[in-house]
């Protein structure tokens, strides 16, 4: 088939982009993803978001090179792998973020994106299906919740910061941005609800998209200069999928560059010494990455936390609690 467009990767933007392009029924729109399938329960459950986050399956579990100002430490940076991408492996922490940075980045230049014209997709994305707060959209395909029976610390911890003159801010997602609150979450009825089951999920059965998983894609051919069509391994074998319309590259911010590399499209003496043919010496791609640090505050408390639960027995507990009544994060 010729299609009209290609989407390669289903993570979050992968999963929208499939959903609005295949909405007009004349449009033919086809979907790789090298992961698998979402529905799997160390997906599905929050509890077990740590073991989607180990396992490879599930998670591409990129590792740096060695930092020289950490004594040559390495870091796991997590890249979702399977539909809905990181969507379906990380926290579900839910953070629109702080105005002063979208600001910023208008003022910057960047045209379209301070906080005001940001809002409104926001909203657009949210689903406040349970009532979380009036902040949020209400019709978004996302949902967002707040974390169903969080431990008695999270309430004492929110407790103690009220006592050093930090309000509480139940709206946090809002302005102000100051204070504690129990998390919100994209979750409904204490299941994840990742940009796949958003996105995806109510559309999979049109019949001009096709989704394809366990997709590795090797390429993008062109013709000329123009990109024409993708050469990908899927069930044991090399395919070739051609299009008349758009190429669309959604493969995270890791690969992403390394695909577009891997075409013929980067800095001209890195492609050269792996033997790839310069399309295109476009020295900034794959370069000036930032990722934030993750950093984690401990203290002695008195009582057990979760982290202290992820035993055997703790698993049997937050298993029943999750069946019984979706809950046990």
């Amino acid at each position: 088939m010729n299609w009209d467009y290609i989407v390669i990767g289903a993570g979050s933007a992968g999963c929208v982009l499939a959903n609005r392009l295949s909405a007009d029924p004349a449009t033919k729109v086809l979907l790789l993803e090298a992961g698998g399938s979402d529905k799997r329960l160390n997906i599905i459950m929050p509890a077990l978001a740590f073991k989607a986050m180990a396992d490879e399956r599930t998670n591409w579990k990129f590792m740096t090179e060695p930092d020289p100002t950490r004594n040559n430490r390495r870091d796991m940076m997590p890249r979702g792998k399977g539909l809905g991408g990181s969507s379906s492996i990380n926290a579900m922490f839910y953070v629109r973020g702080n105005r002063g940075d979208y600001d910023h980045w208008a003022q910057m230049g960047n045209r379209g994106w301070s906080y005001d014209e940001i809002l409104p997709y926001f909203r657009k994305v949210e689903g406040n299906r349970d009532g979380v707060t009036d902040i949020y959209g209400k019709d978004g395909p996302v949902v967002v919740s707040a974390v169903r029976k969080p431990p008695r610390l999270a309430y004492v911890f929110v407790e103690a910061m009220k006592e050093l003159g930090y309000p509480h801010n139940p709206a946090y997602n809002a302005e102000p941005t100051d204070g504690a609150a129990i998390i919100h979450v994209t979750q409904h009825l204490g299941t994840r609800f990742s940009a796949a089951r958003g996105y995806l999920d109510p559309i999979k059965k049109r019949p001009n998209l096709r989704i394809v998983t366990g997709a590795v894609v090797r390429r993008i051919l062109f013709d000329g200069r123009r990109a024409s069509g993708v050469e990908f391994d899927a069930g044991g074998k090399t395919q070739v999928e051609r299009c008349a319309g758009e190429i669309v590259l959604s493969a995270s911010a890791i690969n992403s560059p390394k695909l577009l590399m891997l075409s013929g499209i980067g800095p001209q003496e890195e492609l050269r010494a792996h033997g790839i043919d310069v399309l295109h010496a476009s020295p900034g791609v794959g370069r000036n990455l930032q990722e934030h640090a993750s950093t984690q505050v401990k203290a002695y408390v008195n009582v057990k936390t979760a982290n202290q639960e992820f035993n055997l027995l703790g698993k049997l507990k937050y298993g029943a609690q999750f069946l019984l009544d979706r809950s046990g994060y």
